[in-house]
């Protein structure tokens, strides 16, 4: 038994091969169109204020997860969120606080079913430190789809600088939805050269077995080349753009132009163009339906200290979604609809911040990262239920779950240092998440 254990975590079993991905294949239709779109605050941890919350962002029949912090299974188990059903997982970081559930997540994967299942996972380069720390414990097939977000090369755009962190990455484009990437590096970090000209991120496919730690190694290895890059230090800022949403269709416009109800409606609600079945005219989509509207822009920014915040302030990738750049042509402007914050309070809570947040207009800010209120709220009910049982029959053996109440967090000298709450213009819409919050 202990052979076959230590066989099984090499990779060697006769059994162990590649486990189902639940993700479509690139050749496979993708659905288009108005799917329904909405974006769920995880609140794990924001209890305890030691992990990262997780945001779920559901498409049409697509779940994508963001961070996937310690507790993260009893958390989804609790609130009947189904873990199969995710599809991707993707890290603004690799740290404790955004990894810690990773491990134990990849393990209940790969005993579902007769042949398991997996999930991608996509992350700065410096995921291979991580991927390094499982090999010894978890089968390299349920590890087969672990990648950094760098392998589909550059996006550029116009204003993108010369830098190797200022420009952006594209891991996920297709009808459903267009994930771009900007690489966030402390400020502190300088460059010493630029990149050559006509030069590229490495554009490696998704690999399995021995040589997944080494193929992430080698990109991180090659990202910094001219940089004093620690791991852990880089964070992600994602940018989640969804399909356009198409107009209204009028049946009786159709109808006036000769169009007979049928096959010939869903064609045209398809942008195709179809031929009149009683004139002898071509009836386009734009005579029949609204024009369409540009779809949602969700960013997800996690800048963990000042150092980072000099350096996000500075993106000039992030420049065609800012909406208060004069110089900026209006066809490259991206107007932006939702901010997700995962910045700690330290960071938000600074003048400079307020001052990035208010060049992206009308946009709406829910601030996901740990709030003082959240404390005396716990997000694990069982659990809790279960210790306040044992508490009222025991004091001596099982003490109180201990949640702070907001005047006892307010009497530490560490809270009473942060920066007070500034007042954000009325133009900046701010929510405070809270957990399971959901957002259409």
């Amino acid at each position: 038994m202990g052979k076959k254990r230590k066989r099984r975590a090499e990779g060697n079993d006769s059994n162990d091969r590649q486990k189902k991905n639940p993700l479509p294949k690139e050749d496979e239709p993708k659905i288009t169109g108005n799917n329904k779109s909405y974006i769920q605050i995880l609140g794990n941890g924001m209890d305890t204020q030691d992990t990262s919350p997780s945001i779920l962002l559901f498409l049409d029949k697509w779940r994508f997860l963001f961070n996937a912090g310690e507790g993260l299974q009893r958390f989804l188990t609790e609130h009947k969120i189904t873990l199969s059903q995710i599809d991707h997982i993707f890290l603004s970081r690799v740290c404790s606080e955004t990894v810690g559930g990773i491990p134990g997540l990849l393990l209940t994967l790969a005993g579902m079913g007769k042949e398991g299942m997996s999930v991608n996972v996509s992350g700065p380069p410096d995921l291979y430190l991580l991927v390094k720390a499982m090999e010894s414990f978890i089968p390299n097939s349920a590890m087969g789809h672990i990648d950094s977000v760098l392998r589909n090369g550059s996006d550029e755009v116009a204003s993108a600088s010369s830098r190797k962190f200022d420009r952006l990455f594209a891991p996920i484009t297709d009808g459903v939805v267009k994930l771009s990437v900007v690489l966030l590096p402390s400020h502190c970090l300088k460059v010493c050269g630029s990149m050559k000209e006509g030069s590229s991120e490495p554009n490696t496919p998704l690999v399995s077995g021995s040589h997944l730690a080494e193929d992430l190694q080698a990109q991180w290895m090659n990202l910094t080349t001219e940089v004093a890059l620690n791991p852990g230090e880089l964070s992600v800022v994602y940018i989640c753009e969804l399909p356009e949403i198409k107009g209204k269709f009028y049946p009786d416009k159709a109808a006036a132009l000769g169009v007979e109800p049928g096959p010939k409606y869903g064609q045209l609600q398809r942008g195709n163009s179809v031929e009149s079945d009683h004139q002898n005219i071509i009836v386009h989509p734009c005579d029949v339906m609204e024009p369409s509207t540009h779809g949602p822009i969700v960013l997800l920014v996690d800048c963990p200290t000042l150092s980072h915040l000099q350096e996000l302030s500075s993106l000039q990738s992030l420049t065609p979604y800012y909406s208060n750049i004069s110089e900026q042509p209006v066809e490259m402007y991206k107007k932006v609809n939702c901010l997700i914050h995962l910045s700690p309070a330290s960071v938000t809570n600074t003048t400079a911040y307020e001052q990035w947040m208010t060049r992206f207009g009308e946009a709406q800010h829910i601030m996901a990262r740990h709030e003082p209120k959240n404390i005396e709220i716990p997000i694990l009910k069982s659990s809790s239920r279960i210790a306040a049982r044992l508490n009222y029959l025991c004091p001596q053996l099982f003490p109180s779950p201990g949640f702070w109440s907001l005047q006892q967090l307010k009497s530490l000298p560490s809270v009473s240092k942060f920066p007070r709450e500034l007042s954000f213009p009325t133009s900046c819409q701010i929510i405070y998440a809270e957990n399971l919050l959901k957002k259409s």
